[in-house]
C-alpha cells in the first residue's frame, strides 16, 4: 500500500529495480486498503501481496483477515508488516490466513537489533530463498552466526506480551480515551488522524485546529511525540503516510503522533494535557 513502512517500500522499490511489477495501492480517507482493491489488483503472475497490519503513523488496522482470504482464494503469498501489531492487539497466526509475518523486538518491549520472520510451513508450505548465503543457519534462510541474547530477549518479551495482552490493552485504551477527550475538549476542532475505531490501542494521531507543530516546539521540551511534516533546506517534507491520505502540507505541519505504553500513568497523561494545551493557546 501508499502507506506502509519505507521498511517495505524501499524493499519493493529495490525489487521494481531488478524488473519486478510492483502495484502500490491507494488507502481511503482513514488509511484503510480496501480488500476488493487487492483483489482488482492480483494478476495471473502474481506472486506476493505486503500490507501493513497497523500502520506506525496513523495507527489504523488493515482488514487482514478479508485480505487474506483473498490471497488464498487466488493462490497468492500474503506478507504484513506486524510490527506494530504484535504486543499490542491479539495476533493469532493459527486463525489469521497471513503467510508471512515480520516485526521487531524493541517495539514490543525487547532488545533492539533483533526481529522475526514468521514462515508458514503448511496450509501452506511458502517456499521461499535466501537473498544471500553462508552457512546455512536458520534452515538455509538466513545464514550468519544467529544473535542467542537478541533472539532470547525477543522470546522473552513475546511471552510477556502474551500474558500481559489483555491488561495492556484495556490500560492502554484507558489512556488513551482520556489523552483524546482532554484534548479535544481543551482544544475544539481537533482532528483525529486515521481511522477512528479500527486502530491501534495505543496510537493517538492528531491535527490541530491552527498552530502548526513547529511554531510549538519551544514550549513542548520534554514531551515525545512525532511530527507529520519535517523542513529539512527550506523545504517541507511531508510524512508519505499523511500524503497517502490525501494531506497537504498545512495539514501534516499541524499534525503530530503521542503513543501510550506500558509504563505510562495518568498523572504523565494530565501533564501531557496540560503542556500542549497551554503551548497551542500560548
Amino acid at each position: 500500500t501508499a502507506i506502509e513502512h519505507n521498511s517495505v517500500l524501499n524493499a519493493t522499490k529495490a525489487l521494481g529495480d531488478l524488473g519486478a511489477e510492483i502495484d502500490i495501492l491507494p488507502v481511503d480517507k482513514n488509511g484503510q486498503v480496501s480488500p476488493e482493491a487487492v483483489e482488482r489488483a492480483i494478476k495471473p503472475h502474481t506472486k506476493l501481496v505486503s500490507v501493513i497490519w497497523v500502520n506506525n503513523e496513523i495507527g489504523t488496522i488493515n482488514r487482514m483477515k478479508e485480505i487474506g482470504e483473498i490471497c488464498r482464494r487466488k493462490n497468492v503469498y500474503l506478507h504484513s508488516d506486524g510490527t506494530q501489531a504484535v504486543g499490542k492487539i491479539p495476533v493469532d497466526l493459527s486463525q489469521m490466513p497471513i503467510d508471512l509475518l515480520s516485526f521487531s523486538g524493541h517495539k514490543m518491549y525487547g532488545p533492539k537489533g533483533v526481529g522475526a520472520l514468521f514462515v508458514r510451513n503448511k496450509d501452506p508450505h511458502v517456499s521461499i530463498k535466501p537473498f544471500f548465503f553462508g552457512g546455512g543457519h536458520e534452515r538455509g534462510l538466513r545464514s550468519g552466526t544467529p544473535n542467542v541474547p537478541g533472539i532470547v530477549g525477543l522470546g522473552a518479551a513475546a511471552e510477556i506480551c502474551s500474558q500481559e495482552l489483555p491488561a495492556d490493552m484495556e490500560k492502554a485504551l484507558q489512556l488513551r480515551q482520556r489523552l483524546w477527550t482532554k484534548l479535544s475538549q481543551g482544544l475544539p476542532g481537533l482532528r483525529l488522524n486515521g481511522h477512528p475505531e479500527e486502530r491501534s490501542p495505543i496510537n493517538l494521531a492528531l491535527m490541530f485546529p491552527k498552530r502548526t507543530v513547529e511554531s510549538l516546539l519551544p514550549t513542548l521540551q520534554g514531551l515525545g511525540f512525532s511530527t507529520g511534516s519535517a523542513c529539512s533546506a527550506g523545504r517541507v517534507s511531508i510524512s508519505h503516510v499523511l500524503a497517502g491520505l490525501g494531506f497537504g502540507e498545512d495539514e501534516a505541519s499541524r499534525s503530530l503522533r503521542l503513543s501510550v505504553g506500558r509504563w505510562t500513568t495518568e498523572d504523565q497523561i494530565d501533564k501531557a494535557v496540560e503542556m500542549i494545551l497551554k503551548a497551542h493557546q500560548g
